[in-house]
């Protein structure tokens, strides 16, 4: 199962002599540059993979590291291996500092919005230009849901300031906003050093990695999301199927759209260490896009779309570890699996069913 760092920045900036971490799929590419950097930082790897023999194999090419390193066998799909790592672990080590291992319900339900409202190249656009908030975070040993929550608040604002005064179109401030930001962000990454294994991280995220503090911040933020969507329900849904309703209603059309887009914004920063930044609009729009295809009510369409979310992430990460692919992109293909059959089986509007 491919690893990744990205919770945890401060570790590649410090001495790890005495501490011990267990890497799982330490014999994939991106596990293998996890238990180097850690090795060579002083750390004791501890690899977890269903074949040792691989695990050795991959281990031994890191040549002489400051840290140590050994392998053993885990097979995350058999309680039995599962309850025999545990006890071969204890057996050789008095202390764990650090779990290298691997949010799609509240990306599913907003992204009904998204959908509705044709805001999809605005998702895919917040989730780049968050990248700088992400790097200054990463760069101060902050957790990255500060930095990144920071700079997509402000960027959608921006973006909603500067298309609102009818100037440019809203398209126009996104593209010139989303390509600045995003090179800003590139390279003052760039600046670091560490350039290409970094950017992969933040461009293409992980389930791996992540901490009890990323853990609360990724539930206190979905539900502050789902908590504002709850009591705004009848309002977004009025702008969105009705703006001139809106108006006629005298709801504050304005304040709900840049409500709307904090919202996306925020959103993105819970998804970020799932799909990471390069994929977050797959998980914005793919499962409501599915959803939208079995119902035309709102209500069902977000439960189908949080539904599929879930489905999707959990599935992913199985699908992740069995075929040795990084977690991202498996949680993006079983969503854009399951719209597949969706759009060619859904009643009365699936492909096969109108050809029939």
């Amino acid at each position: 199962m491919p690893t990744t760092l990205m919770c945890e920045p401060k570790l590649l900036q410090k001495d790890l002599s005495g501490r011990v971490y267990i890497v799982t799929g330490a014999n994939s590419g991106a596990g293998l540059a996890t238990a180097t950097q850690l090795a060579k930082q002083g750390a004791t790897v501890v690899g977890a993979c269903r074949r040792v023999d691989a695990g050795k194999e991959a281990f031994a090419e890191m040549g002489n590291v400051p840290g140590s390193v050994e392998v053993m066998k885990l097979d995350l799909a058999s309680f039995s291996s599962v309850k025999s790592f545990v006890k071969a672990f204890l057996a050789k080590h008095d202390r764990l500092d650090g779990l290298v291992n691997n949010a799609g319900i509240v990306c599913s339900v907003l992204g009904t919005y998204v959908v509705l409202r044709g805001m999809a190249f605005f998702g895919d656009a917040l989730a780049h230009t968050i990248l700088p908030g992400v790097v200054v975070a990463f760069l101060l040993g902050w957790p990255l849901a500060v930095g990144a929550l920071i700079m997509g608040v402000f960027t959608a604002v921006g973006i909603g300031a500067l298309s609102s005064r009818g100037v440019v179109k809203e398209d126009t401030a996104i593209g010139v906003i989303f390509a600045g930001s995003f090179a800003l962000g590139v390279a003052m990454l760039s600046a670091t050093g560490n350039y290409t294994i970094d950017l992969a991280h933040f461009l293409f995220g992980n389930l791996l990695g992540v901490t009890s503090g990323d853990l609360w911040t990724t539930a206190v933020l979905g539900l502050i999301v789902l908590l504002v969507v709850f009591f705004f329900y009848k309002e977004f849904m009025v702008i969105s199927f009705d703006p001139v309703l809106a108006t006629t209603l005298r709801l504050p059309a304005t304040f709900l759209r840049y409500l709307l887009l904090v919202l996306i914004a925020v959103t993105i920063v819970v998804s970020l260490q799932v799909v990471g930044i390069a994929l977050m609009v797959a998980m914005l729009v793919t499962p409501a896009a599915a959803a939208s295809l079995l119902t035309r009510r709102l209500a069902p369409m977000m439960a189908i779309a949080a539904t599929i979310g879930a489905f999707s992430g959990a599935a992913g990460l199985y699908t992740s570890y069995y075929l040795d692919i990084a977690s991202g992109p498996a949680v993006v293909l079983v969503a854009t699996a399951v719209f597949a059959l969706a759009y060619l089986f859904a009643p009365q509007r699936g492909l096969l069913w109108r050809q029939n």
